[in-house]
């Protein structure tokens, strides 16, 4: 948090200058990117504080900003300003808001939050597309907000304030974000597809799954795509060509399958957003020096059966024939799926790229995570895919009597995982980027008043680079030895599994980065630490992934996952520069 008496917006820091590839009608196509003239950016500052409460340090704050700015640079530097405020700033700002007016029944709810909180309930009633929220989304999430600790609630809180300005602006400078709601719409429509009923579950070669895969092609041809075919992987590729027909082509693509009662952008966006470019391309009668190629990926969550990432696997040439005898919870083997979809095995092996063939690989991703989000940032250039390995590990005690063994004389076998925890959480913070988790930990057969003698636990440690996930895992491996030592217990960790990092291509990131500074904005690189189709593709050619910021603190694999028109219009800007630059 910044001080009360320091500026929330760097004053001597000026926007990036944007800049875009000739031939692109920017302000028709994408409003948000025509420089303001003075007078509609005194008009929007006039807004933002009125919006905000016209507070002292926002007004001088707002002294700074440059003239010429793009509204979504100055919408950036709003949301910067007042997420950095001091907590103070931030608590002055919710209550001059008015409460979002709810139906009757949720009154006492309501009620309860100002009682809880000390400031009214807020929501963006408009939600990310501006289509309005139903009274179901509105209680449920009114019920979900009451339980967060007061420091949570009050950045969302203050986060639908900043939505709710975002959207005010439109009307006013004429700045509707087309694209970003065509999107939208796009998402959604895929939902009508799913395994089960009531939420949206997509698993390999399901009918769902296969009617996703012709939806996505004829959303292909729509686009103006030159080429589609569903490969026999139930792969979904389309090719817009370039005006050079020799040039490698770019490839682009992600995931259309979902993890079970899954989100709607995981994977998707990734599909759907170069489609969005190749759209606006078509419409305007653009060709792009090289060809691009996006594929919808038939799988990456290893939801029906245990294979992760097979279907770019393939495109590697990397695809494990052992795998398709693999059977699901009903006995239907991976080879029976394909082939009753229709598709044939023997056709496995011509989906392999050759490498020769391609620029490079770019994914756009939803981040999966809470970084974007909390820092204002609509978009964010990722660095590398986290390597990761994981660990089932046993620590064995003694197990006696919770009464009559002395404290110093116990073997606890629950003492010991706690003290790992801590430890895997301190190692990870001594190196910037990692992250360690311990996800499962159980204490089989035990009872209120016995010592734990036997404790299981999982362990999963990530980093940007392999070299620096290696120094983390040993300083735990070190420190679990003197905690054996220490508890008189004896430890034994079993590697389960282990994935490369996947640093981005210098030159492939440093296209992101100009894409995203032709928007004027500043970028913001981080690293996944979620693993991507990318990073497979990585393995064969350069990659770079660029994120888009998620919704209620970056929630994922989870039905609240969710991202705006205005973000989603922002990052298929980002994309059309990085198209036609590459």
């Amino acid at each position: 948090m910044t001080s009360a008496k320091t500026s929330a917006i760097d004053q001597t820091s000026q926007p990036a200058q944007p800049g875009h590839p000739p031939g692109w009608s920017v302000p028709e196509t994408f409003p948000c990117l025509k420089p303001l003239s003075e007078q509609e950016q005194s008009l929007a500052l006039k807004t933002a504080l009125t919006h905000l409460g016209h507070a002292a340090w926002l007004e001088d704050a707002f002294k700074g900003l440059g003239s010429g700015m793009t509204l979504a640079c100055l919408r950036e530097r709003i949301a910067t300003a007042v997420l950095n405020a001091t907590f103070e700033q931030q608590e002055a700002i919710l209550k001059t808001q008015m409460a979002t007016p709810l139906p009757a029944a949720l009154a006492q709810s309501a009620e309860r939050y100002v009682q809880q909180f000390g400031w009214p309930h807020l929501v963006a009633l408009a939600g990310p597309r501006r289509a309005g929220m139903t009274h179901e989304t509105l209680a449920s999430q009114l019920e979900r907000r009451l339980a967060h600790p007061v420091d949570h609630e009050r950045r969302v809180s203050v986060q639908e304030v900043l939505r709710t300005l975002e959207i005010a602006f439109d009307p006013l400078l004429n700045t509707e974000p087309v694209v970003g709601d065509r999107l939208w719409d796009w998402h959604e429509d895929l939902t009508r597809h799913s395994d089960q009923e009531g939420a949206l579950t997509v698993t390999f070669m399901t009918a769902a799954h296969q009617q996703v895969a012709l939806d996505l092609a004829d959303r292909m041809s729509q686009c103006g795509c030159d080429e589609v075919h569903i490969d026999d992987l139930g792969n979904v590729v389309g090719v817009y060509h370039g005006q050079d027909p020799e040039a490698p082509r770019l490839l682009t693509g992600s995931h259309y399958d979902t993890v079970r009662n899954g989100g709607r952008y995981d994977g998707r966006l990734g599909i759907l957003l170069p489609l969005a470019c190749i759209d606006v391309m078509h419409q305007q009668g653009i060709r792009p020096a090289r060809g691009i190629e996006v594929i919808g990926f038939s799988e990456e969550e290893g939801q029906r059966f245990a294979a992760t990432f097979l279907a770019s696997g393939a495109v590697t040439g990397k695809f494990n024939y052992d795998w398709l005898d693999q059977t699901d919870a009903n006995g239907i083997s991976m080879r029976e799926a394909i082939e009753a979809a229709g598709h044939n095995i023997e056709g496995i092996a011509s989906i392999k790229r050759d490498p020769a063939r391609y620029r490079g690989f770019v994914e756009v991703h939803i981040e999966q995570g809470p970084v974007l989000n909390n820092k204002g940032l609509s978009l964010g250039v990722v660095t590398s895919i986290n390597g990761g390995v994981r660990f089932k590990g046993q620590i064995k005690g003694l197990a006696g009597h919770a009464g009559t063994t002395p404290m110093i004389q116990r073997q606890d076998a629950a003492c010991a995982a706690a003290r790992i925890i801590l430890l895997a959480q301190q190692c990870a913070l001594a190196h910037p980027g990692s992250v360690a988790t311990v996800g499962m930990l159980q204490v089989p057969n035990g009872s209120i008043n016995v010592i734990p003698g036997l404790c299981e636990f999982s362990l999963d440690v990530r980093a940007p680079t392999d070299a620096q996930r290696d120094t983390v895992i040993a300083a735990i491996v070190k420190g679990i030895r003197e905690i054996e030592a220490s508890e008189s217990v004896c430890v034994i960790l079993n590697e389960t599994m282990r994935v490369a990092a996947a640093p981005s291509d210098p030159a492939m990131q440093q296209h992101w980065d100009n894409a995203v500074r032709s928007l004027g904005l500043q970028p913001f690189e981080l690293p996944s630490g979620a693993g991507h189709d990318a990073m497979k593709l990585a393995t064969v050619m350069p990659q770079a992934m660029l994120f888009v910021r998620g919704e209620n603190n970056g929630i994922s694999h989870n039905p609240l996952e969710s991202t705006t028109s205005h973000d989603m219009e922002l990052a298929t800007a980002a994309m059309l520069h990085l198209i036609q630059s590459v």
